[in-house]
């Protein structure tokens, strides 16, 4: 059982972050956000909110925080956007971290 709630939320959060990665490079490259493309992230962050530790669901929230910020800043180049990723700059890396550890911590029930 434990087994099959640990490959649900490894999914989930796969999900997530693929989504979110989507979302912050829109938002790096448009300033008018349609805001029916939030919706399956916000759709996502319910779903992790019903079953996640809480440094999860805060750096979920976080992630959102910084994809609603980005939209009103100025656009970014391609090349800025490839600058950012390459000097390390990664708005997803505390909530992959956090992620990570969770998992970690269930594995270790089995």
């Amino acid at each position: 059982m434990l087994g099959k709630q640990i490959a649900r939320r490894e999914v989930l959060y796969s999900d997530f972050i693929g989504e979110s990665a989507r979302l912050l490079v829109d938002a790096m490259q448009y300033n008018v956000s349609d805001l029916q493309k939030l919706v399956p992230v916000y759709a996502l962050l319910s779903r992790i909110r019903l079953s996640s530790s809480e440094p999860v669901l805060q750096t979920a929230e976080n992630v959102i925080k910084t994809i609603v910020n980005t939209y009103p800043q100025p656009n970014l180049t391609a090349d800025q956007i490839e600058s950012q990723a390459i000097s390390g700059q990664d708005p997803l890396r505390q909530f992959s971290d956090s992620c990570r550890t969770e998992l970690e911590l269930l594995q270790r029930q089995l």
